[in-house]
């Protein structure tokens, strides 16, 4: 709720004041997802990811982790299949 108000007050990105994934998509060929925990799954195939909210699966083919930093990393290959099994809390306020 104070999360909330506090992105209102000053017009901050919601991604940003309450901890919610950002998933910046280039065609199917590259994935940029800012605000994760940990990787929990990877292969060339299939990579499994826990965000605060619940866990992004992405599937495809050739799949790599060209860039993996603490906040962010960035996903290239041919993704065929992005989906989002999240835990709800994003939704409430």
């Amino acid at each position: 709720m104070y999360k909330k108000l506090f992105q209102d007050i000053f017009g901050l990105p919601r991604e940003l004041v309450m901890d919610l994934p950002l998933l910046i998509m280039a065609g199917n060929s590259e994935l940029r997802l800012e605000n994760y925990q940990n990787l929990k799954y990877f292969s060339e195939n299939k990579i499994v990811i826990k965000t605060k909210s619940g866990k992004l699966i992405l599937e495809g083919k050739n799949l790599n982790i060209e860039l993996i930093e603490k906040n962010y990393l960035t996903i290239t290959g041919q993704l065929s299949e992005c989906k989002f099994n999240f835990t709800g809390a994003e939704l409430d306020g």
